[in-house]
């Protein structure tokens, strides 16, 4: 995993199964990931709930509702006979794989109502005729329209629990009063953007000193030019903005590129270090890093398909590495902890 930033603050929407962070997020993925591929009875048998849940019409305990509810929170406070029968159903599923976190009985939930909604037949339909359109427009032929889709498939629809679990937008991210709002849109573009643009004044005067090599003087031309034609100014007087270019008659194109490029060295540097900066003094953190991933497989083996810790050290022994019962405890209890898991 990688060491993206993310705010230790936040408070997780109720009720979706999304992530918090993109490095804990794309470990999220890998694992349910392995569920599908080592565990395929886990997602056969949310589809065979769809299945009966659709025979059973259970459905129609719900028709005073606007549409099924998608949020596990709100299933669960629903008082009627067919969403206490769905909840039970949730909750045995995720005894039976052991996946007794509520993180889980959200995913799952989320992912019976996806599925449910895309083998609704109309809605196949839809698709079918949203499929013929746009490939017709484009150019692209529907087979290859929909393999980039292969979970929504009309007639192959397959229901996925990678495919629900999400990344969390800041903007829609709950904050403690205390903390500061998140990051929203195009932040760092805007406010924190990578923009080297030095000109002879800015090179003449500080030619080594990083606190003054910003070099972004076309974000400054552009937030002046912004403001002038806000106001109404004419601007047809202004000038352009000149950068440093290379003159031929005073300076060889190799004394040029080295300058450039000790310029461009400490711009970068300083705009790490900046932008850093910023990242830890609005609260975010580095996350840690996660190396061995392959203790994700001996979690899927141990966990929840209940293999013991001696079953999973002989199966991934080989002949030049040998594993032992601690070092897959070690493992074990490792990835656990990065996707919401207890093992005491």
């Amino acid at each position: 995993m990688k060491q993206h930033y993310f705010h230790p603050n936040r408070v997780k929407e109720i009720g979706m199964p999304v992530i918090n962070g993109k490095g804990f997020y794309e470990v999220m993925v890998h694992f349910l990931g392995l569920i599908e591929k080592l565990v395929p009875e886990s997602v056969i048998d949310l589809e065979n709930f769809t299945r009966e849940y659709r025979l059973r019409e259970v459905e129609g305990d719900f028709e005073k509702l606007d549409s099924l509810p998608s949020l596990w929170g709100d299933l669960t406070a629903c008082n009627i006979p067919g969403a206490k029968y769905t909840v039970e159903n949730i909750k045995e599923w995720s005894e039976k794989f052991r996946l007794e976190n509520i993180f889980y009985k959200e995913l799952a939930w989320w992912s019976v109502v996806y599925y449910y909604e895309a083998t609704d037949e109309i809605k196949r339909i839809a698709r079918i005729n949203e499929a013929k359109r746009f490939t017709r427009a484009i150019g692209m032929s529907e087979s290859e329209y929909w393999g980039d889709r292969v979970h929504e498939t009309p007639y192959q629809e397959r229901l996925s629990l990678k495919e629900g679990c999400f990344l969390e937008e800041e903007s829609r991210a709950i904050y403690p009063e205390n903390v500061e709002k998140g990051i929203e849109g195009d932040f760092f573009g805007r406010y924190l953007p990578f923009n080297f643009a030095p000109d002879g004044l800015m090179l003449g005067l500080f030619p080594y000193s990083k606190k003054h090599q910003q070099y972004e003087r076309l974000l400054l031309y552009y937030e002046m030019l912004t403001h002038a034609l806000k106001q109404g100014e004419d601007i047809k007087s202004w000038s352009e903005i000149h950068g440093h270019g290379w003159d031929p008659r005073t300076s060889t194109w190799y004394e040029f590129e080295q300058l450039m490029g000790d310029h461009f060295s400490a711009y970068k540097k300083m705009y790490r270090s900046r932008t850093e900066s910023w990242m830890q003094k609005s609260g975010y953190i580095k996350a840690k890093e996660k190396r061995n991933m392959s203790h994700f497989i001996w979690l899927v083996r141990y966990r929840i398909q209940g293999w013991s810790l001696r079953e999973v050290a002989d199966f991934y022994s080989t002949d030049l590495i040998v594993l032992n019962e601690d070092t897959i405890s070690h493992g074990v209890k490792s990835a656990a902890a990065w996707v919401f898991l207890d093992i005491s």
